[in-house]
């Protein structure tokens, strides 16, 4: 039984990380959140049953971000502070970079926005 129960709760979780690497989930979806929550949920159960609690701690942790993160969806708010406004902004501001060339104002851009010599 605790193997099954610790193999679900990696699944759950490992599937979530997939997911968001693979571009299929968003790290503010709900979808996601929820993964991560249930999976940590279990696996926590797991490490209080084998008083692991380097593992215990991991879980706990994940699980309360997870949490904290549905929460802030259900008040109608992005998990991290203008994680969408931040990303957005950046975006703007590195393509008006790019469309300036090179050349504008003696210094250069990589597409994260950091100032290079040209």
């Amino acid at each position: 039984m605790d193997q099954i129960l610790q193999i679900s709760g990696a699944l759950l979780v490992l599937a979530a990380f997939a997911g968001l690497q693979r571009g299929a989930l968003q790290p503010y979806s709900r979808l996601y959140l929820t993964l991560n929550l249930v999976g940590a949920l279990l696996l926590t159960v797991a490490a209080l049953r084998d008083l692991d609690w380097g593992f215990l701690l991991l879980e706990v942790v994940w699980g309360a971000v997870s949490l904290w993160g549905l929460v802030q969806l259900a008040r109608g708010r992005l998990p991290g502070p203008g994680a969408l406004t931040a990303v957005a902004g950046s975006r703007r501001r590195a393509t008006r970079r790019a469309r300036a060339g090179p050349g504008s104002r003696g210094r250069s851009r990589d597409p994260c926005g950091r100032a290079w010599s040209a």
